[in-house]
């Protein structure tokens, strides 16, 4: 995802590959020859840095979105997450004890 910013910095949209492939096909738009504006998504919703994984999908899964951008403290834009990097972050701790175990088994074995 990318923040769409105007003159002054202030983020007024957001475009996604989604984006410019499904709403430029739609319309019949040539990407190469489409201004930003014209597809860009501007339901700028967000979460900030400290806020629960959980929370975040919720929020996400409730407003149907892929991506949401993250603010600092401040309220400033400094990332964005989408589903999929969530996802990872839930089944990480999953994955880290399959490899333990994986790992531990290995080490067990007669060689």
């Amino acid at each position: 995802m990318l923040l769409v910013v105007d003159d002054s910095g202030r983020v007024i949209g957001t475009v996604t590959d989604q984006d410019i492939c499904l709403r430029a096909a739609a319309d019949d738009m040539v990407p190469a020859r489409t201004a930003v504006d014209a597809i860009m998504n501007t339901q700028l919703l967000s979460c900030g840095v400290e806020e629960d994984v959980a929370d975040v999908e919720h929020r996400m899964d409730a407003k149907g979105l892929r991506w949401l951008i993250v603010n600092d403290a401040d309220g400033t834009p400094v990332g964005a997450v989408s589903r999929a990097e969530l996802a990872r972050c839930r089944v990480a701790p999953y994955v880290q004890r399959w490899q333990s175990a994986r790992h531990t088994a290995s080490s067990a074995a007669p060689h």
